[in-house]
């Protein structure tokens, strides 16, 4: 087992996470323009990281500003570099604060803004909607020895920040009446975006040779090295399936797409060991048991439980895994698109900055607990997420064939448990804890059986319990 973490390191985390404290902290540090004040923190996301560093992103309601609040993240313990320790001036415009980095003694933290972040130089240029539309025509160029012009300056918007590792950009033609191309641009804080345009290249390439073309992977435009960014086309009129209501059809489709991506040779892809997934739940528990005592010896419980199930699972015969795969990495035609034929639009595949050889129900398991928190979301109930989950797995072991059902609640069980414990310290999704928690004992207990047809509902009966 991994050992706890440092006494006097979550003494400072706790710090971070006392939500009056920093607020009051980010008050005395920062230099806010006149007559803005942070008034209310909460915490967005938190995640431990290696060599005992945690992150948080923190939502702050600002007073005096119409851009009514602003994402800022911190880590803890503060960056061994040398950081201003008194702030220059910051800036908040509709799109947030900009020009924040500071150590904050008082938490042991380093607090930045997007555009602040140590490990990205290149943020400014990457939030330039003039200089990405040259960047971007010069990246057609290349590819294919035409010559291409750039367009209107495009607009820019972050959708996705982890701060020190790596952040995405989407951007649009600017004016009154945009073309549906998109684009997405993912910036990593080191050139390994060199290798994954070529891994994403050799993925793009089996999925269109498959029958039917149901499952494509976003266009690759290509990697600009200055930015270290790898550069997709996509079809704005295409939605991230997260944003619906959750239903057998795209239940089914991430059926597709796992199928799909496991027909893909593994070759060189870096395999991706169990323990992995182990080592992140110890993590996990030992945040909870340290931050959070009154999930403690249900969080240890349960840790148990999956200690024991671990062992019975078969080496199984390694197929290319996404790593990260739920609602959130597919994009499907925005509902009330008019089609050009009667043929549907095939699904658009994210994210495979992640691919890995390793077994097939690591992705099976982690979608199918993501239903069931993607219900949460959409305020849908568990009979529909045994609907769901169900269709799921059905349709997935059609086009394939009957999964491990040892490995399979594992990772089912595994990634409920690692929901669960990263929800619990976040201020809007927190009361998903015990959703997710109690279903980890009955998929544990019954496998597949949980989500039967004729079987009662998993969790009913339960009390809510603390969160």
């Amino acid at each position: 087992m991994l050992n706890a973490f440092d006494a006097d390191v979550m003494q400072d985390v706790r710090r971070c996470l006392n939500r009056q404290l920093v607020c009051n902290a980010l008050g005395k540090a920062i230099q806010w323009p006149a007559g803005v004040r942070p008034t209310a923190v909460r915490v967005h996301r938190f995640t431990p990281r290696p060599g005992g560093n945690f992150d948080f992103e923190y939502n702050i309601s600002l007073s005096g500003t119409n851009a009514g609040g602003t994402k800022l993240f911190a880590r803890c313990p503060t960056f061994p570099e040398t950081v201003d320790t008194l702030c220059k001036p910051a800036e908040v415009t509709p799109q947030g604060a900009r020009n924040v980095l500071v150590n904050i003694a008082e938490l042991n933290a380093t607090v930045h803004s997007m555009d602040r972040d140590p490990a990205f130089a290149q943020f400014p240029l990457c939030a330039d909607g003039a200089e990405m539309a040259d960047r971007i025509a010069r990246l057609y160029s290349k590819k294919d020895g035409n010559e291409h012009t750039a367009g209107p300056g495009l607009t820019c918007k972050p959708v996705s920040f982890r701060r020190g590792r790596r952040f995405v950009m989407r951007y649009r033609e600017s004016g009154e009446t945009p073309s549906p191309r998109a684009w997405a641009g993912k910036c990593y804080a080191d050139d390994r975006g060199k290798k994954q345009s070529k891994k994403h290249r050799r993925i793009a390439k089996h999925l269109a040779s498959l029958d039917g073309q149901s499952v494509r992977a976003a266009r690759l435009v290509g990697y600009d090295p200055e930015l270290k960014m790898v550069i997709t086309e996509w079809d704005a009129r295409e939605v991230s399936s997260d944003t619906l209501a959750p239903n057998t059809t795209l239940a089914r489709r991430m059926a597709e797409v796992l199928a799909a991506i496991q027909s893909v040779p593994v070759d060189d892809l870096r395999a991706v060991r169990p323990e992995r997934y182990w080592n992140t739940a110890l993590n996990w528990y030992h945040c909870i048991d340290a931050l959070c005592p009154q999930l403690s010896s249900q969080a240890n419980a349960m840790l148990m439980q999956l200690d024991y199930a671990r062992r019975f699972s078969a080496p199984p015969r390694p197929v290319v895994v996404h790593g990260d795969f739920y609602e959130s990495q597919i994009l499907v035609q925005r509902p009330g698109v008019e089609s050009c034929d009667a043929t549907p639009s095939p699904t658009t595949l994210l994210d495979l900055d992640t691919l890995a050889a390793g077994d097939p129900c690591i992705d099976l398991g982690n979608a199918l607990a993501h239903q069931l928190l993607w219900c949460l979301e959409h305020k849908q109930d568990v009979a529909q997420f045994t609907l769901l989950a169900r269709e799921l797995l059905e349709t997935y072991e059609t086009l394939t064939s009957p999964v491990d059902e040892g490995a399979l609640v594992y990772y089912w069980a595994a990634t409920l448990f690692r929901a669960g414990a990263i929800h619990a310290f976040r201020d809007r999704t927190s009361p998903y804890v015990q959703a997710l928690w109690s279903m980890v004992e009955p998929v544990l207990r019954r496998g597949k059986d949980v989500i039967a047809a004729d079987r009662p509902n998993p969790i009913a009966d339960r009390p809510a319990g603390r969160t």
